[in-house]
């Protein structure tokens, strides 16, 4: 800009160059000119009525006409000498921000797309998109997610059209249309409202970025940016609503500074995008949201602010150099394709074998008169005589048989001696159906007399496990005595969680422990998987068969047990390397150069200490596997990414 002449002294030329205030503007294009006022300044009344001024007093007037004009039109004016286009509609007033302390946000650079005049149907798209583009920001404004989905379909749908309706469009329109389809998706589908504000800043990027290549797209509305909030922080919403920020909610719904389409897109016109070096903004370790231009210290601690480039910001990428790993125990390796064999332990109780158990009771009524196994818990062997038993209905059921006997033996035709094998055959049955022994009905037979006390066996070997009887009680038909049951075999009830069920089969091997026997190993078999769950506990209940011939396995013991399944080789991560972020699981991928990015897999099967890749990494893949969450808390400061 040239000196200022005086007025006093300048030469005629000089003085011929320089505007009238009565006249009107220059038409001179080489020399500045102010942007046109809307409306002139009223020319005070008494000043109409003066008479014309001398040239000292046109100079004083001059001056004090360019200082008004200055002062009124201050922004365009200096818009006009950086060589800015004005804006099309007066700024509004910036809102104080409700935060003490930080610096201002940089947020991340928006796609710069050069100007393109879209089509009416695709401009009548993008204008239906930013129309439910508007009922998102409300939603977040007011800090609801309810009726999120509803209205981010609509802005994905309308942008879909946007294909169809210019075709013929710049690569890049495209590009920027899928980013914002992509992001109405995922906003659609979020139902955190933290997740869903970033998928939010997603489409704000991306439509903002349409919006610059038509201006007619911004008629009626302003651009908002919010300095509290980090990564991309723009939205754009209606011209003369009421300011409400998506990003901060009901807590700060006034917190927003207006922008012009100029000023949104100066940062993304500096740095090009494919530079992954370029310094975005720097920041503060201990003050993340400290965000600044350049280089310097901390307003709040005092500290060297740290540069964060430009591909820190976009996909969380940190850079850590050799010594510094080696400060922090950062540790990499590869991962790789390996049989994996499955693990599935849960807790035991041993029971019971149900097939070897049988109980005593009596088919007929009576009085105990003897007890010879009296005890619970006690050895029995089949056959051994449990208890003697006197019963009306017995002893005439063995005089009816002797009685039979004789009969036969009376008998002199043979149609006499075949009716009485015949009622003898009879009356033996009946004392054999009332569990009366071959032994004890031959001595009946060798004696010819009834016996009083009729002796009862036990049916099978094994333990008394329930004795419900003492010597002379009454007893009835039907009523258990004694429940016998064998512990030469076992089961094993193992609960197993419904999550793991669908790798368990009958015939797989199992390994059963037991705390009093440390080191000894059970070898056996799954017999059964039960074919429901209980409702309280969501198990079901697989049973193992083990021998016990030497009795180490007792009832109502509590067991270890492992089922082992071989699923064949995959692809296997370290436990160590994984990083838990809400739902997400997240791990540092070594890229060279120093440079390591965090990287969301799914995860599979768990065998031991690594779990099934089932997407995110390949094999080779170099990943940390120790120091990680030191990475992982750099990497949230630093990134715009929604990993973190």
């Amino acid at each position: 800009m040239s000196e200022p002449v005086d007025p006093a002294t300048a030469a005629p030329d000089d003085a011929r160059a320089r505007p009238d205030p009565d006249a009107g503007a220059p038409d001179d294009p080489r020399e500045p000119q102010a942007p046109p006022a809307a409306e002139p300044a009223p020319t005070p009344p008494l000043a109409r009525s003066r008479p014309r001024p001398g040239a000292s007093d046109r100079a004083h007037v001059l001056v004090a006409a360019a200082a008004i004009v200055g002062l009124v039109y201050r922004a365009e004016v200096t818009a006009w000498f950086r060589g800015a286009a004005p804006a099309a509609a007066p700024a509004a007033p910036a809102h104080d921000h409700d935060h003490a302390g930080g610096g201002a946000s940089t947020p991340a650079p928006a796609p710069v797309i050069a100007p393109h005049t879209f089509p009416p149907a695709a401009r009548d798209a993008v204008e239906v998109a930013l129309r439910a583009y508007e009922d998102v920001r409300l939603q977040l404004a007011a800090d609801l997610t309810d009726g999120l989905a509803g209205a981010a379909d609509a802005v994905a749908t309308a942008i879909e059209t946007l294909h169809q309706a210019d075709a013929g469009a710049p690569a890049e329109i495209h590009a920027r249309a899928g980013d914002a389809v992509a992001a109405a998706q995922s906003l659609a589908g979020a139902s955190d409202l933290a997740v869903a504000r970033r998928h939010f800043a997603d489409l704000s990027a991306a439509l903002l970025a349409l919006v610059s290549a038509d201006p007619r797209l911004a008629e009626g509305r302003r651009i908002y940016e919010c300095t509290m909030t980090d990564g991309f922080n723009r939205w754009i919403q209606p011209d003369g609503d009421d300011l409400a920020n998506p990003y901060k909610g009901a807590a700060m719904q006034t917190c927003g500074a207006p922008l012009t389409l100029d000023e949104v897109f100066a940062a993304g016109a500096d740095a090009p995008l494919d530079d992954p070096d370029a310094v975005d903004h720097w920041t503060c370790p201990m003050h993340p949201w400290v965000h600044q231009q350049g280089p310097g210290t901390c307003p709040v601690c005092g500290m060297e602010l740290t540069p964060v480039t430009a591909e820190e910001v976009r996909s969380g990428v940190i850079r850590v150099e050799g010594e510094r790993r080696q400060e922090i125990g950062v540790r990499v390796q590869p991962i790789a394709r390996a049989p994996m064999t499955i693990a599935i332990r849960a807790v035991g109780l041993v029971a019971y074998d149900e097939r070897s158990q049988a109980d005593v009771s009596l088919k007929f009524g009576g009085w105990i008169e003897r007890l010879y196994v009296n005890e619970t818990g006690q050895r029995v062997r089949a056959g051994q005589t449990l208890f003697t038993i006197y019963s009306p209905e017995v002893y005439a059921a063995q005089q009816e048989w002797l009685l039979a006997l004789d009969a036969r033996d009376a008998a002199r035709d043979d149609v006499n001696r075949r009716r009485a094998d015949a009622m003898v055959a009879a009356a033996r049955r009946r004392l054999e159906l009332w569990d009366l022994g071959a032994a004890t009905l031959d001595k009946i037979a060798a004696k010819h007399a009834p016996l009083q006390y009729v002796p009862i066996a036990a049916p099978a070997s094994g333990y008394v496990v329930d004795k419900d009887v003492v010597a002379g009680a009454a007893v009835d038909a039907g009523h258990r005595l004694f429940r016998i049951a064998a512990l030469d075999r076992v089961w094993v009830e193992a609960q197993i969680y419904e999550q793991d069920l669908a790798e368990v089969k009958v015939g797989q091997p199992a390994r059963v422990t037991l705390g009093h026997l440390p080191g000894k190993i059970f070898e056996g078999k799954v017999t059964f998987v039960a074919p429901s769950l209980d409702a309280g506990t969501r198990t079901a209940s697989v049973r193992i068969e083990l021998p016990n011939r030497d009795l180490a396995l007792r009832p109502n013991m509590y067991a270890s047990v492992e089922l082992t399944t071989d699923v064949g080789e995959r692809l296997q991560v370290p436990e160590s390397a994984i990083i838990y972020s809400g739902p997400r699981r997240i791990v540092f991928v070594d890229l060279g150069g120093d440079r390591l990015a965090p990287r969301q897999v799914t995860l599979g099967l768990k065998a031991g200490s690594a779990y099934e890749v089932l997407s995110g990494l390949e094999a080779g893949d170099q990943v940390v596997v120790s120091g990680n969450f030191l990475l992982a808390s750099e990497s949230r400061l630093k990134s715009a990414t929604g990993l973190w």
